[in-house]
């Protein structure tokens, strides 16, 4: 700790010292009257904008990383090349045969909720575009195809676009009770993640898990499509209802930089989290920050929403990558986190384990998603 008057009387030797040096500067974004209208003191304020300005600095960080030139001696794995499309022929034909499974249809697009063994070239076409659309925000499996041995048993809420012929997006459903009943907890894809002990199986039991969502880059401007992915998962409740609750990993890709992650995860654990069910829950390689030269608390205390906190995460990183909508359309549904993992297998991305009890959805939202159904 270096006391404040000291720390201001260094200023014109560190100014001197850097004589010669090419400095490099990063200016952020203007801070609203709005961000700080809350603070009752001026300590309070200058932490906060002592805070922001570090943050600056993380950053820049990020850069030196980045081009590191002992990074040229790691050998990383090269991604294997995608497999070829399918063939857009096998696919309508196999659509065209799912008349029975059809859960929805508006404008131009079709949600279908299906089992594999009905859908192998829809599934390969799902796997295919999974790998693509995790690729390009810095996640997925670097394989040829994301599919794996939990899409076999599975069910496959998609959305198909009548007029252009695509696979819009996509979820996975997998039935807690009978996955606990014919394989135990190791038949859940979070098995994978985290360990579970015996007293959370009753919540196993009355929920679905959701994983593997996406939605292809063409159609992710439009909020129609995730609007439908839900609206899909709400039809497949009301038709079983003995599932209360949803879970699955909700992931924050590894294009974050180490103290974004901690700045997600901290405001998570301070305003979503459940500490209840965290007991029963443990990750298998938990996310550790690194020793941090600012506190993330004075950050996090400020943010009052996710787009606050987009706002200071906008200044830190440089690619200007946002949080996940998905996280935030989860908030939206009172969802809550429980633990925290690194996927090795998935680019390393971070993963939130998460929970929603339909019971606790705001009213307005089971209308907005319900409407005619």
């Amino acid at each position: 700790f270096i006391h404040p008057t000291l720390r201001t009387a260094k200023l014109p030797s560190e100014f001197l010292n850097k004589q010669g040096l090419t400095i490099k500067v990063r200016i952020g974004k203007a801070i609203a009257p709005a961000e700080v209208s809350h603070m009752n003191s001026s300590n309070k304020l200058m932490d906060f904008l002592r805070a922001r300005t570090y943050a600056l600095g993380v950053g820049l960080d990020q850069e030196k990383r980045l081009f590191n030139p002992l990074k040229l001696f790691k050998i990383k794995k090269k991604p294997a090349e995608v497999i070829e499309e399918t063939s857009r022929v096998l696919i309508k034909a196999e659509v065209e045969t799912l008349e029975d499974f059809k859960v929805w249809t508006e404008k131009n697009y079709e949600v279908y909720i299906v089992p594999t063994l009905k859908i192998p070239n829809i599934l390969r076409e799902i796997g295919r575009l999974r790998e693509i659309t995790f690729r390009e925000v810095g996640e997925g499996t670097n394989k040829k195809i994301d599919l794996d041995n939990y899409d076999i048993y599975y069910n496959h809420l998609f959305i198909w676009d009548r007029d252009l012929e695509n696979i819009v997006g996509a979820y996975r459903i997998g039935k807690g009770d009978e996955i606990l009943e014919s394989m135990g907890r190791r038949g859940f894809y979070l098995s994978e993640l985290f360990k579970m002990k015996d007293q959370f199986y009753p919540m196993l039991k009355q929920g679905i898990e959701l994983g593997r969502s996406w939605i292809r880059k063409e159609y992710q401007g439009k909020p129609l499509p995730l609007f439908l992915l839900w609206k899909g998962i709400l039809k497949y409740l009301i038709d079983n209802p003995q599932y209360r609750f949803m879970f699955g990993p909700v992931s924050i890709s590894n294009s974050f930089s180490k103290f974004s992650k901690a700045l997600i995860v901290d405001y998570i654990t301070k305003n979503h989290f459940d500490y209840e069910m965290a007991k029963y829950v443990k990750p298998r390689n938990k996310f550790k920050a690194d020793l941090l030269p600012i506190s993330t608390d004075t950050l996090v205390d400020s943010s009052e929403s996710f787009k606050d906190l987009d706002s200071i995460i906008g200044d830190i990183e440089n690619s200007h990558i946002k949080i996940p909508v998905l996280l935030r359309q989860y908030m939206n549904l009172n969802a809550k986190i429980i633990s925290f993992n690194i996927d090795p297998k998935f680019s390393d991305c971070l993963d939130g384990f998460l929970v929603v009890d339909t019971h606790n959805i705001p009213p307005e939202m089971l209308e907005k998603l319900g409407k005619n159904l």
